[in-house]
């Protein structure tokens, strides 16, 4: 005896894997690891499900708190391992991933080998230490006039921008 199309989830070790015909117009209905109906199992999968992570949690407490403004994979790495011990470089660069997937930080770059992330908030310029790579936050936008103008002469609408200006932090221009 066959067990019908239909007859639910399981019927003991006796389930109908689809018919070449069937894969085709009904692939979604099978789970393709076991050949058993899709709703034998949950309906989310396992990269959809979401799971507790002591590293994802450290890396979004680092972005509230604020501590640095823009933070390398590196810099984090570094932070979530002496927080917590021990963290895989992978968990750390997925956790930033997600946050950024889930736009909740941004991707900067700052004219380094390597990107940078910070909070998601308002619009702003950023200046870099050239001689420490301390990065500041400049508060003000000082670029508005100047995309005005770039609009006036190119046709072009802007919607973005960034600039990074390049110079020494206190600490450094007090050492040089």
């Amino acid at each position: 005896m066959t067990a019908q199309r239909d007859a639910g989830p399981l019927e003991g070790d006796r389930h109908r894997a689809p018919a070449l015909n069937d894969f085709n117009q009904d692939a979604q209905d099978y789970c393709t690891s076991c050949m058993r109906k899709r709703y034998a199992h949950p309906a989310y999968t396992w990269a959809q499900m979401p799971r507790p992570s002591p590293v994802t949690d450290e890396v979004r407490r680092l972005f509230e708190i604020q501590e640095r403004h823009a933070w390398s994979i590196e810099e984090l790495h570094d932070t979530v391992r002496s927080s917590l011990g021990s963290a895989d470089y992978s968990s750390v660069f997925r956790a930033v991933s997600l946050l950024e997937k889930q736009g909740l930080i941004d991707r900067i770059d700052l004219g380094e080998r390597h990107a940078r992330f910070e909070l998601r908030d308002d619009h702003h310029e950023h200046i870099r230490c050239e001689s420490c790579g301390r990065v500041a936050e400049v508060p003000v936008c000082v670029l508005d006039d100047a995309a005005a103008q770039v609009q006036s002469l190119t046709g072009y609408r802007v919607l973005s921008h960034q600039v990074v200006f390049g110079g020494l932090c206190r600490d450094c221009a007090a050492r040089a």
